[in-house]
C-alpha cells in the first residue's frame, strides 16, 4: 500500500511544502511561508550530496509522509572523534496516514543511512507530538541549549 523511496529533484516542491505543513502542525498560529527558501535550500545541497530525503507514497502515488537529512561536521569531542553528525529534519506524515509507522519506517531509513556511510550520530529536534516514536527508536535528550535573538 505505501512505497519509501529516496527523494530527487523533483520532490523539492512537496519536502517544502510539508515542512510548511510540519510548522503548522506544531502550532497553529504560525504563518510561516518557507517554501521558496527552502527549495533554494534543499536543491543547492542534493546536488552537493550533504542532503538526503525520502518520502512515502500511498498506491495513487500521492506523497503522504517525508524526512530530510543533512550532514554536517562540528569539532572533534570524546564521544565523536570524527565530528560527522546526521541531522534528521522534516519528518512529517499527513494526518489521514499517522499511525501506520510510515515515520518509524522513514527514521529507519535515515538511521540505516547514517551507518553506510560511517556516521554514527543521528541528532534531531522533537515536537512533543514526535518525541514518544523518537524515544522509542533509541533516540534520547541530551543537554543540547539554544539562543536565539534577532541579527
Amino acid at each position: 500500500m505505501y512505497t519509501i523511496r529516496r527523494a530527487n529533484v523533483a520532490d523539492i516542491p512537496v519536502l517544502a511544502e510539508f515542512r510548511g505543513k510540519m510548522y503548522g502542525s506544531m502550532d497553529a498560529s504560525i504563518d510561516f511561508e518557507i517554501r521558496g527558501i527552502c527549495e533554494e535550500y534543499y536543491e543547492s545541497h542534493m546536488e552537493d550530496g550533504s542532503l538526503v530525503a525520502w518520502v512515502v507514497e500511498d498506491g495513487d502515488g500521492t506523497t503522504v509522509a517525508c524526512v530530510a537529512a543533512s550532514l554536517y561536521r562540528l569539532p572533534p569531542k570524546p564521544e565523536n572523534p570524527d565530528g560527522r553528525y546526521v541531522y534528521v529534519f522534516n519528518l512529517f506524515t499527513e494526518p489521514g496516514h499517522r499511525r501506520r509507522g510510515l515515520a518509524g519506517r522513514l527514521l529507519g531509513e535515515t538511521v540505516d543511512h547514517a551507518r553506510d556511510i560511517g556516521v554514527g550520530h543521528v541528532t534531531l529536534h522533537a515536537s512533543e507530538m514526535g518525541r514518544p516514536m523518537f524515544s522509542s527508536h533509541g533516540f534520547v535528550e541530551s543537554n543540547e541549549m539554544s539562543y536565539t535573538f534577532e541579527p
